[in-house]
């Protein structure tokens, strides 16, 4: 029922969005190993396939 619905597509699209704000928070820091690792863990959590 959640699949045709169109449930999982919609929180797909929200993940994808919260995680771009996520990412443009970052903007402002400076380059550096942990910055790298919360955008990867964006990229992952977005990617990610249940």
């Amino acid at each position: 029922m959640v699949r045709n619905n169109g449930a999982i597509e919609r929180i797909q699209a929200e993940t994808k969005d919260f995680a771009d704000r996520a990412a443009s928070c970052l903007q402002g820091f400076p380059d550096s190993p942990a910055k790298d690792d919360l955008k990867a863990l964006n990229a992952y959590l977005v990617g990610r396939v249940y």
